[in-house]
């Protein structure tokens, strides 16, 4: 997905011979995006802008989600592509049903801004970081929090899985 000097949103086909899918509404120096895992939808968001999915080959229109304004922080794709959790900088977590565009599930999962969103290799656990310190565990079944982690002073930027599951890794700026 690219800017342009119009501040305009494109999410551009490499090799295609039809034209780039136009994102309206989207601002391009304010936006974040992430494709779903098979390659097939897109979503972009970020700085007071409503959540937006696309079909990256064009062949449906973008869609504006039924999601909150927020500043959006990160956005990840379910395994399957049908839900998007969407990180946002008052701490909430908000995951929306790609197809109908409802929010499934709203909470909030740190006490600052969400940095970072991660899912296991079975796409039942859930991983946030934030700028509060610390890394917490969702289970996505039962909703709740599995546990907390870490306590860095200067927050946590990303979040990841280990291949197996068993291990979460988190960048912080600490340590020089």
């Amino acid at each position: 997905v690219l800017g342009n000097k119009s501040d305009k949103v494109w999410m551009h086909r490499i090799g295609a011979t039809s034209g780039d899918v136009p994102v309206e509404g989207a601002v391009a120096h304010k936006a974040i995006a992430a494709f779903s895992p098979d390659g097939k939808q897109f979503a972009v968001s970020g700085s007071e802008q409503f959540l937006r999915v696309g079909a990256t080959d064009g062949s449906m229109a973008v869609r504006v989600l039924k999601h909150p304004i927020d500043l959006t922080t990160e956005i990840l794709f379910s395994h399957d592509g049908r839900q998007i959790f969407a990180a946002n900088e008052s701490g909430k977590l908000r995951v929306c049903d790609t197809a109908t565009g409802e929010i499934v599930w709203d909470f909030s999962a740190h006490n600052h801004v969400v940095k970072g969103v991660a899912l296991d290799a079975d796409g039942r656990r859930l991983a946030t970081s934030s700028a509060d310190g610390t890394v917490a565990l969702w289970d996505l079944a039962t909703r709740r929090k599995l546990g907390s982690y870490g306590k860095s002073s200067l927050g946590y930027s990303s979040v990841s899985f280990s291949r197996d599951g068993r291990r979460i890794a988190a960048a912080s700026g600490e340590g020089g």
